[in-house]
């Protein structure tokens, strides 16, 4: 039997009003209308989550993710209206169960400290939901440990297993602390020769557990995938999504944890049950430890959840522990000091937090019990809000053309795909970014690679965090460049179609041309490569005590610095993991347009050298030398329809649109007369194709009226056209125009022209500056170029 802790119940009528009422206000708090569609990072992740559970995905195998397969549950986000319901029973359900867990937890303790419990939980510990969810399969274990060996609650204990099973299905960082909490409670039966009370619960939650994956439509054989793929991506979160940690945050976090880490160290001293001291020991450290590490990896909003998480073991001193020190007067003070410091850090994380407790829990109070009396007035509300994203993300055109085949997106906007009800088939790591190591990049390529990958491809280059953006899913963008094609861009996607027949992996695989080890901050000097596509694996291995930082925080953060063949310096983040995973170097690949400039073969900036960088007080966590491996690949000109399509709406006002063109400034858009043209500024030229069977070429030049009116000065221009093959040449059509001395050369000029018989060859239009070769006025454009 566990040693329970004294404390009053009252029975007056005001005090049971009192007690109901926040347990209700509790429930109603706890609970949240899901979020409403939205295209960005989170909520794409969010709603393909909500796709794979209504569609029956395989997890671990059709999608990688820190999440589980009822992830789409926790993410609570809408997408579809059949998911509506499921979201608000699965938010009822959570409601009810973690606020009987904060209810019953306060009721262990007294006067002020209940108080004090009750009022943290329902302003702060409630906030967020990953935090939640933590803290509410803290509070049902430590139940679960206070109730081993009393039989008559052995039903409730069965029905803690299955909603903790539940929630270990919802994220795999919940199903950790669910199976650590699972061995303890175990382990502590074991060592007490209860042999049956240790098989009943394991029986009880892996019962629970492997019938609710079955009900969820998994398979069960794909658990041993899931759960070594969730490890994968665990590990691949930690080396790779680090942020540097603000310094109040970082001092308060440490404060905070070394004086949970006291008060454990004496709890476990001063307990007469040794065993039972032990399993509280490692149940808390576990719950402190993992969201010490989920909120400081990524430091940015992430980081409350440790200071909330913090408060729970603070502010149900004693009883959460079932601790009766000597000393409890000064273990509150200092415990309650250290919630004082978690509040402090909150406030700093989300600027004006302190000020808007007790407004923003009543809002919410307010909103959810408006809300259920309009049920469908709110799902009304969330198809209005899906029908305006589906409008902005509509692809009338791109639909058209996929039809019902496969599609999946690259980058990290997966709502598209959801938006335009697409046949959306992911890679198994479905946002770029997130395809963190080695092997969760070989999972991704190995499907792109295979005879099912997807028909075809929305592209759109899109990292987070300074990254080079040619890391994330480093191997699958090479492949893309192989075995797809670009057919179309519409409303800032790009469409690729795979290429039909077996595709060989081994096409895409670099050819060694370099291996070499680099110090830290030492240059090196690539020019010699410069002029083939190349590809780098930066091997910078962690020192033996930069593992020890890495188990207790995460890695240092280390840069990517480039020179290219112009001398521009450009630095970028290197994620270890990626660094050894592989990525496309040179030439450098920043967005949508440099890759698809890369994948057309025609090469922007180059590579000339390169170095690695860290903070002088990281060097002792990474090996002083990085192994880097320098291949070629082969050339991609996957991309060729892509420049045609840019260079037609750049020169939208003619019929036929230049392969190639130089000039003396940018070229831009103006207006001779009623007419658009584009500037060609003297001296420049065009070149264009000649189509099959084509015999005229007709359209309009001149010079701006401001190059000779109100003080314009032009000397005017010469208009030449002349086709050539390279070896022969023939002049079309040759004109000088001086509109500041002759009338009849102002505004637009007009030519119509007959084209040589000759097979194949280019037609060029150029234009020479006037008599006294002054550049200053010669303004001068073309428009309406047709070629038939």
């Amino acid at each position: 039997m566990s040693t329970s802790i004294p404390a009053t119940t009252p029975n007056s009528l005001a005090d049971r009003i009192g007690r109901y009422t926040f347990f209700v206000l509790l429930v109603v708090a706890i609970f949240k209308f899901p979020l409403v569609p939205d295209a960005g990072l989170d909520a794409s992740w969010r709603m393909v989550l909500g796709k794979a559970l209504m569609d029956g995905w395989q997890s671990g195998a059709d999608f990688v993710f820190t999440y589980g397969p009822l992830g789409g549950l926790m993410g609570n986000t809408y997408y579809n209206q059949n998911l509506y319901w499921p979201l608000l029973t699965w938010q009822l359900t959570t409601s009810l169960v973690f606020a009987l867990a904060i209810y019953h937890q306060g009721l262990r303790l007294n006067g002020y400290i209940r108080a004090i419990f009750w009022t943290t939980m329902l302003l702060v510990g409630i906030i967020y939901a990953d935090a939640l969810q933590m803290i509410g399969i803290s509070l049902l274990s430590f139940k679960l440990l206070r109730d081993l060996g009393c039989t008559p609650h052995r039903w409730l204990t069965a029905g803690i297993l299955i909603f903790l099973a539940l929630l270990g299905m919802t994220k795999f960082t919940n199903l950790i602390l669910t199976l650590f909490t699972l061995v303890v409670l175990c382990g502590h039966e074991l060592a007490a020769r209860r042999w049956r009370a240790a098989l009943s619960l394991a029986s009880w939650f892996f019962g629970s557990f492997l019938t609710l994956w079955v009900i969820f439509r998994q398979n069960l054989l794909s658990i041993p995938t899931y759960f070594l793929n969730s490890l994968e991506i665990s590990a691949g979160y930690e080396m790779t999504m680090g942020l540097a940690t603000p310094t109040p945050q970082l001092a308060i976090g440490l404060m905070v944890a070394l004086t949970l880490l006291a008060y454990i160290a004496v709890h476990l001293w001063q307990q007469p049950d040794r065993r039972r001291g032990i399993a509280s020991v490692l149940m808390l450290g576990a719950f402190i430890y993992l969201n010490w590490k989920h909120s400081f990896i990524r430091s940015d909003g992430h980081m409350i959840g440790f200071f909330i998480c913090a408060l729970l073991p603070i502010t149900a001193f004693p009883s959460l522990l079932n601790d009766n020190p000597k000393d409890r007067r000064l273990w509150h003070s200092i415990l309650l000091t250290a919630g004082g410091l978690c509040l402090i850090a909150i406030d700093f994380t989300l600027p004006g937090f302190g000020r808007g407790l007790l407004g923003r829990t009543q809002e919410q109070i307010h909103a959810t019990i408006t809300n259920a009396f309009n049920l469908s007035a709110v799902q009304s509300g969330y198809e209005q809000q899906l029908h305006t994203e589906k409008k902005s993300y509509d692809l009338p055109r791109i639909r058209a053309i996929v039809g019902r085949a496969s599609l999946d997106v690259f980058g990290y906007t997966q709502a598209v795909a959801l938006y335009n009800n697409f046949n959306y088939r992911p890679r198994p790591v479905f946002q770029s970014y997130s395809a963190y190591t080695p092997k969760l990049a070989a999972l991704n390529f190995a499907y792109y690679a295979s005879a099912v990958a997807p028909d075809y491809l929305l592209l759109r280059i899109e990292t987070i965090d300074e990254r080079y953006p040619s890391l994330d899913d480093s191997l699958c963008l090479n492949l893309i460049t192989q075995r797809y094609r670009f057919l179309d861009s519409e409303n800032g996607f790009l469409l690729w179609r795979r290429e039909p027949g077996i595709f060989d992996p081994q096409t895409v695989t670099p050819t060694p041309r370099r291996a070499t080890d680099l110090a830290i901050g030492q240059s090196l000097n690539i020019a010699d490569l410069a002029t083939e596509p190349l590809w780098a694996t930066i091997d910078l291995p962690t020192s033996p005590l930069g593992r020890i930082r890495n188990f207790f925080y995460k890695p240092p953060v280390i840069r990517l610095q480039l020179q290219d063949d112009h001398g521009t310096i450009t630095s970028f983040r290197l994620p270890q993991p990626q660094g050894r995973t592989g990525f496309i170097l040179s030439p450098i690949i920043e967005n949508t347009d440099t890759l698809m400039i890369f994948s057309g073969g025609r090469p922007a900036r180059r590579v000339h050298s390169l170095s690695l960088l860290i903070n002088p007080a990281d060097q002792k966590y990474v090996s002083p030398r990085a192994h880097i491996t320098i291949g070629t690949l082969r050339p991609s000109t996957a991309t060729g329809a892509y420049f045609e399509q840019v260079e037609k709406r750049r020169f939208y006002m003619f019929d036929s649109v230049p392969v190639s063109y130089q000039a003396l400034t940018p070229i831009s858009v103006a207006s001779i007369g009623e007419s658009k043209v584009m500037i060609m500024h003297a001296p420049s030229e065009m070149v264009f194709n000649i189509p099959l069977n084509a015999k005229t070429i007709s359209g309009g030049f001149g010079l701006l009226e401001a190059t000779y009116t109100k003080g314009g000065q032009t000397d005017g221009a010469e208009f030449v056209i002349s086709w050539s093959d390279g070896k022969e040449a023939v002049e079309l059509y040759r004109r000088r125009l001086d509109p500041l001395q002759k009338k009849n050369d102002q505004g637009l000029q007009h030519f119509a022209l007959q084209l040589p018989s000759r097979v194949g060859g280019k037609i060029f239009l150029r234009v020479n500056n006037g008599p006294q070769n002054s550049t200053a006025w010669d303004w001068t454009g073309w428009t309406g170029i047709a070629i038939k």
